[in-house]
């Protein structure tokens, strides 16, 4: 019973990010139809919620490190972000909540790691998702400054 909620709740995640993954594509898409320059983080972001949204389906072991490794520097950013231009905490309401939003997926995740796995193609999706990663994160740290 407890494994088949597990799944069904692995599912659904993987239909969120499959939804945010496809919606990114599209706006990327509908932006170049008017004209305007190839919004490539935002495409990258699109790739990156279609590669989660595989793992979830697949329930991939590098899910956590994933999500660990993106609440991680989010948090970074975000506190560099206040003590370098001092910003209230009342206008990072929407950075806290997305912060919030990660941790509990984190927390998921952890607390049914027994249930991630390995797969054949794990080793290629979390390279390419460390990849775009490590490319636009370290856009908007350098883009911060």
């Amino acid at each position: 019973m407890q494994a088949a909620r597990v799944k069904r709740a692995y599912a659904l995640f993987g239909v969120v990010f499959l939804i945010l993954g496809i919606l990114t594509l599209l706006n990327v898409l509908a932006a170049l139809q008017v004209g305007q320059v190839f919004l490539l983080r935002a495409f990258a972001y699109g790739i990156m919620n279609l590669l989660v949204a595989y793992a979830f389906f697949r329930q991939e072991s590098w899910l956590m490190f994933a999500f660990s490794l993106n609440l991680i520097a989010n948090t970074l950013l975000i506190v560099n972000t206040v003590m370098s231009s001092g910003a209230d905490l009342g206008s990072l309401w929407m950075p806290l909540f997305g912060l919030a939003v990660m941790a509990s997926v984190l927390a998921f995740v952890y607390y049914t790691k027994k249930s991630l796995h390995k797969t054949k193609w794990s080793l290629y999706t979390g390279t390419a998702f460390a990849l775009l990663w490590v490319g636009t994160f370290s856009y908007n740290a350098l883009s911060a400054f």
